[in-house]
């Protein structure tokens, strides 16, 4: 089965790279920071919570987003849009199958979720009975949400539906709507939504056309998937086959265009390049994230100047990419420059985005009171010399 097969090879992939990034020495290193952090925080936030937090409609927002976003996988490839394009009419178990595989594998997390979240229950909502019988109505939303977004995607087909379509926001107000009321064992409310779902995906199901499939959709969505995928892999190990997509960005560009001098040609290339990849400061953004919500979880000095060199250490692995040549034309291999002027360009650029991580995660602490004065110039200047040292390693 072609499904079956591709299923298959995508895993071998995908297990032969997952061993290559635990083989690295620094990856159980940071596994183990971030495991021993959030468990040591997640006690902590139990032991603060106080009782009148509005704990149901914050975990029912979690679980709303969880059950409203869905990926597909389809292993649909662009090539498929000529050679699978005449065996259309044979198609649907090809999709049954991949429908059963996404669900299976969501479900899965949904129970992961589920058991991460229910220290949360425990303490302030219900005991097991209860959230074993909510787990159910979730699992039961989430596969009906995961045929509401196949219907639509079914639906692309028409502009006129997609438009109609691609708003989320009533689904995602009744995920919400029935998490809440599954979480307050309001059961003839979450009940009532679940058939709401289950009446929503009976009247669209009518309304999908049998044919054609979209095929530049599921293709797109399946390399978007597979981006993804190998940028979380970047992080530790290089991956040659990954190709960072790119976004106009205008007002990124915008704003980046008064800061640069036009006549240095490299920091110009530079700067306009990381504006527009789609993954570059998203990555950045991501690592602050990181660090921040661990600082958040152990909120110890020595801790968090340790996670901030980290941070600053994982973004400038991958911002040397910038400067790659074989993400440029041709002629940037002929540009009459000399190759110091590109190392220093990279340079320049990666100490101010360390210098920004590392003055945003220490106003963030001592706004927090997770550093005082003598240890946010500790911080500062340990932080300070790994930037320099960071910067000076590369070449």
């Amino acid at each position: 089965m072609l499904f079956r097969d591709r299923m298959r090879r995508s895993w071998t992939k995908a297990l032969r790279l997952i061993g290559v990034i635990a083989s690295g020495g620094g990856t159980p290193l940071l596994v183990g920071i971030t495991i021993i952090a959030f468990s040591f925080g997640y006690n902590q936030l139990l032991a603060w919570l106080p009782n009148d937090f509005p704990l149901a409609p914050v975990l029912a927002v979690i679980l709303g987003l969880f059950l409203t976003r869905h990926r597909i996988r389809t292993w649909i490839t662009p090539t498929d849009l000529v050679f699978l394009l005449p065996l259309e009419p044979q198609m649907g178990g090809y999709f049954r199958a991949s429908l059963l595989y996404t669900g299976a594998i969501q479900l899965f997390n949904l129970s992961v979720l589920g058991v991460i979240l229910y220290p949360l229950y425990h303490a302030k909502l219900g005991t097991a009975g209860p959230y074993a019988v909510t787990l159910l109505l979730l699992a039961c939303a989430h596969t009906l949400n995961l045929l509401l977004e196949w219907q639509s995607l079914r639906l692309t087909v028409s502009g006129r539906w997609r438009r109609l379509h691609t708003l989320k926001g009533l689904r995602g107000v009744l995920n919400f709507l029935l998490s809440y009321a599954a979480l307050e064992s309001v059961w003839w409310l979450a009940i009532l939504a679940l058939a709401v779902l289950g009446a929503w995906y009976r009247y669209w199901t009518h309304a999908v056309p049998r044919a054609p499939y979209p095929w530049r959709r599921l293709s797109q969505l399946e390399q978007e998937t597979v981006a993804r995928y190998y940028a979380i892999a970047n992080w530790f190990v290089d991956v040659p086959q990954y190709k960072r997509p790119l976004r106009e960005r205008k007002w990124l560009i915008r704003l980046v265009n008064p800061w640069i001098n036009r006549e240095a040609v490299y920091p110009y290339l530079f700067w306009r390049t990381l504006a527009r990849r789609s993954d570059l400061l998203t990555i950045h953004v991501r690592l602050l994230a990181w660090v921040l919500l661990l600082a958040f979880c152990w909120p110890h000095p020595a801790v968090i100047t340790l996670l901030t060199f980290l941070g600053n250490w994982m973004f400038i692995v991958q911002l040397q990419s910038v400067g790659d040549a074989v993400h440029y034309p041709i002629f940037f291999k002929l540009m009459p420059r000399p190759a110091s002027e590109r190392v220093q360009a990279i340079r320049q650029i990666s100490f101010l985005l360390m210098a920004l991580f590392t003055g945003f995660t220490a106003l963030v602490s001592f706004l927090a009171g997770w550093l005082g004065g003598t240890e946010l110039v500790l911080f500062l200047v340990i932080n300070g010399a790994g930037a320099l040292m960071l910067n000076r390693r590369k070449k």
